[in-house]
C-alpha cells in the first residue's frame, strides 16, 4: 500500500508539470492537491500499521525465541553450560535475541516494500520514456556492486557489535560477582578502566553500523 502511494506521487509528476508549463487543465489547480494530500495520508497510514504490526510480530517472536533458549539452557548438559560464560548466555536471551530479530524483520519489511516500488517506479518509467528508461538502467550494475558492497560490511559490523555486546555484559557481570574480591584487592580503577574500553568499543561499533545503515 505504501508503495503503490509513492508510485502515485511521482506518476503525478508529469500530469502537474504538464498543466503549469503548458496551461493544460485548469481543474489541476485543485485535483492535484487534493489527489497528493489524499496519497500522503494512505502513505502514512500504512507506515504506521506497518511499524505496529511489525514490531508485535517481532515480539511475539522474541518471546517465543527466549523461552525455547531457556527451556534448552535448564535441560542442557552441566559440561556444555560450563563451557560458556555466563554472561554471555545472558546477553543472549536478554539482548541479542531481541536485536537479531527485530533487525531481520526491519530488513523483510523494507526489501518487500523497497522491491514492490522499484516494479511500480520500472514500469512508470517505461511507460513515460522507455528509451530514457533502458539508459538508466545502465546503471544498475553499479548500484549492485554498492549495495552488495555495503550489506556485507553491514553483516560484519554486526557480528562485531554482538561481540562487544557480549563483552561489555561479561565485564558487569564479573564485577558484580566479584565486588568484594575487586575491592580487596584494590583493583576499582582497573575495572573502571575495563569497563570503559568495553563501553566505547560497543558505541564504536553502534555507530558503525548507523552510518553503513544510513
Amino acid at each position: 500500500v505504501s508503495s503503490s502511494a509513492m508510485a502515485g506521487l511521482i506518476w503525478q509528476i508529469k500530469p502537474i508539470l504538464d498543466g503549469l508549463l503548458q496551461g493544460g487543465d485548469p481543474d489541476l489547480i485543485w485535483r492535484i492537491p487534493l489527489s497528493v494530500m489524499g496519497l500522503v495520508t494512505i502513505n502514512g497510514v500504512a507506515l504506521y500499521l506497518q511499524s505496529v504490526l511489525n514490531d508485535s510480530a517481532a515480539q511475539r517472536v522474541i518471546e517465543t525465541l527466549q523461552i525455547d533458549l531457556f527451556k534448552r539452557f535448564i535441560y542442557a548438559d552441566l559440561a556444555k553450560i560450563d563451557a560458556q560464560h555466563s554472561s554471555a548466555v545472558v546477553a543472549l536471551l536478554i539482548g541479542q535475541i531481541g536485536a537479531i530479530v527485530s533487525g531481520i524483520t526491519r530488513a523483510i519489511i523494507a526489501i518487500a516494500r523497497d522491491l514492490s516500488l522499484c516494479v511500480l517506479l520500472v514500469a512508470i518509467m517505461f511507460f513515460r520514456d522507455w528509451q530514457l528508461a533502458l539508459l538508466v538502467f545502465l546503471t544498475i550494475p553499479l548500484l549492485g556492486i554498492g549495495v552488495r558492497t555495503i550489506n556485507e560490511n553491514i553483516r560484519l559490523a554486526m557480528e562485531r557489535t554482538m561481540t562487544a555486546h557480549a563483552q561489555l555484559t561479561q565485564a558487569l557481570h564479573d564485577v558484580v560477582i566479584a565486588n568484594r574480591l575487586i575491592k580487596l584487592n584494590g583493583a576499582e580503577a582497573a575495572e573502571r578502566a575495563r569497563f570503559r574500553a568495553a563501553t566505547a568499543a560497543r558505541e564504536e561499533l553502534s555507530m558503525r553500523m548507523t552510518r553503513l545503515r544510513s
